[in-house]
C-alpha cells in the first residue's frame, strides 16, 4: 500500500498535467443576434442555457454550436442556472416568477408558490435539488427550493438583502453569496445571512468556487470599477490588480482559480473587453474578444470552456471561447486499503491510464468509470491498493 501510494503521489507531481497548445480567442456562435442576458453552463460546458433580456430561452448542447428556442412564455428574463450536468434548469422573470426545467429546457413548469412575482436573480446547486431565488417585491425576497425546484419557501432575510442582483452557490448549495449594493454570505443555504467587510458599492456579479471558499465579485462606480476576491467564504475582500473598468460579469472554475469577467468602456457607446485570470484574480490578461456590452458570463468546472452574451443590438449575440484542459490528477489513501484518484470535471474527455514500468509505453486504460462528486465538482476513481510501484496519467480521448 505504501509503495503504490509514493509511487503515484511521485507520478501526480510530475505527470498529471497535460499540457497542450491554448488560446484565449472568442469567437459568436449561431445564435440569433438579439439582446441576451443571462447564461448558466453545466461543469463540462457541453450543455448551456441562455435567456434573452425580452423573449425566449435558448438551450445548446454543444457548447454552443447550435441553439434551440425552448417552449417558455415571451416575457423578460433576468437570469438563469443550470446544475452540473445541464438536465436541471431554473430561469427568474420580471412578473412571471420562476419557470423549472428538469430535462435540459425541453419542457418548462412554473411553481404556482413563486409564480407571477418578479424573480431577479437565480442558482442552483450541482445536483440541481437545492435552486435558490431573489424577488425584488414583497416582505420575503428570497426563496429556497430543496427538491429541485416543485416546492418554495420564503426565508426571513436582513432588510439590507432587498435588492439582490444576483446569486452564487456552492456545489453542494449550503454555501451562498448575493451582491447588491452590499454582499452577504450564508453557510446554511440561506437561512442565516452574515454581512461581508467590504465597501458599499455597486456590485453587479458574484461567482463562487465549488466548495465557497473562493468568491470573485465586480461592481460599477461613477468613473469605473473593480473586482474584488475572497478567499476564506467571504469573511474578508481584496481588491484584485484589474482594469478600471464598468465590470458587468463575472464567472468561475471550480477551484476558483480560473476567472472569467466582462465589462465596458465608458466611451458613450457601452462596449468594452473580456478578461481572464488564472490565478484567481491576482493577473488579468485582456482577451482576443470583440469589443461588446458583455452581460453575463458562465465558465466549465475547469475554467477551460468560456461563454459570454451581449445585450446590445446589433451586433449583440453569445460568444465561446476554449483553452486546452489540462486536469491535475490528485491522489489520496481512500477507504479500506483504497486508492482515491480525483480531478475537476474536464472539459474534453479524460481517461484515466495505469503503468508498472515508465521506461515502456505499456499504458493500460483502466475501465473504471469516473463518478461526479456533487460537492466539489470533480470525477473519482477508487481503486483497491497493491504492494506494487504504479503510475497513473490522464490522457485525452
Amino acid at each position: 500500500m505504501k509503495t503504490t501510494l509514493a509511487a503515484a503521489m511521485i507520478y501526480s507531481g510530475l505527470f498529471a498535467m497535460i499540457h497542450l497548445a491554448s488560446g484565449q480567442t472568442w469567437m459568436p456562435t449561431m445564435a440569433p443576434v438579439t439582446s441576451w442576458w443571462s447564461v448558466g453552463s453545466s461543469a463540462d460546458g457541453n450543455n448551456l442555457v441562455a435567456a434573452e433580456f425580452l423573449g425566449a430561452i435558448y438551450t445548446s448542447t454543444n457548447s454552443g454550436q447550435n441553439w434551440m428556442s425552448n417552449a417558455v412564455p415571451a416575457i423578460r428574463w433576468n437570469s438563469v442556472a443550470s446544475s452540473a450536468d445541464g438536465s436541471m434548469l431554473i430561469a427568474a422573470a420580471t412578473s412571471g416568477g420562476i419557470y423549472v426545467s428538469t430535462n435540459g429546457g425541453t419542457l418548462w413548469t412554473q411553481p404556482t408558490s413563486v409564480a407571477g412575482i418578479s424573480a431577479m436573480s437565480v442558482a442552483s446547486s450541482a445536483s440541481g435539488n437545492f435552486m435558490f431565488s431573489a424577488f425584488s417585491g414583497g416582505s420575503d425576497r428570497f426563496f429556497v427550493s430543496t427538491n429541485a425546484g416543485t416546492t418554495w419557501v420564503s426565508n426571513t432575510i436582513p432588510s439590507a438583502l432587498f435588492g439582490v442582483i444576483a446569486i452564487a452557490s456552492s456545489a453542494d448549495g449550503t454555501k451562498l453569496a448575493v451582491v447588491f449594493n452590499k454582499i452577504y454570505t450564508s453557510t446554511n443555504s440561506g437561512v442565516t445571512w452574515m454581512s461581508n467587510n467590504v465597501p458599499d458599492l455597486n456590485w453587479r456579479s458574484v461567482a463562487s468556487s465549488a466548495d465557497g471558499r473562493i468568491l470573485t465579485a465586480v461592481y460599477q462606480t461613477g468613473s469605473g470599477g473593480g473586482i474584488y476576491t475572497s478567499t476564506n467564504f467571504g469573511n474578508t475582500w481584496m481588491p484584485d490588480n484589474a482594469p478600471n473598468l464598468y465590470w458587468t460579469a463575472v464567472a468561475s472554475s471550480a477551484d476558483g482559480t480560473k476567472l472569467v469577467a466582462g465589462g465596458f468602456i465608458n466611451t458613450g457607446y457601452s462596449i468594452g473587453p473580456i478578461y481572464t485570470s488564472t490565478n484567481m484574480g491576482v493577473d488579468w490578461i485582456s482577451n482576443n474578444a470583440p469589443l461588446e456590452h458583455w452581460s453575463a458570463m458562465a465558465d466549465s468546472a475547469d475554467g477551460n470552456k468560456m461563454v459570454a452574451l451581449t445585450s446590445q443590438t446589433p451586433p449583440a449575440g453569445i460568444f465561446t471561447a476554449q483553452t486546452a484542459a489540462t486536469p491535475r490528477l490528485n491522489i489520496a489513501s481512500g477507504n479500506n486499503d483504497t486508492l482515491a484518484f480525483s480531478w475537476i470535471v474536464p472539459s474534453t474527455n479524460f481517461v484515466l491510464e495505469q503503468n508498472v514500468d515508465l521506461t515502456t509505453t505499456n499504458w493500460m486504460t483502466l475501465t473504471n468509470m469516473p463518478t461526479l462528486n456533487l460537492t466539489n465538482l470533480q470525477d473519482e476513481v477508487f481503486l483497491p491498493g497493491t504492494n506494487t510501484s504504479d503510475f497513473f496519467r490522464l490522457v485525452e480521448q
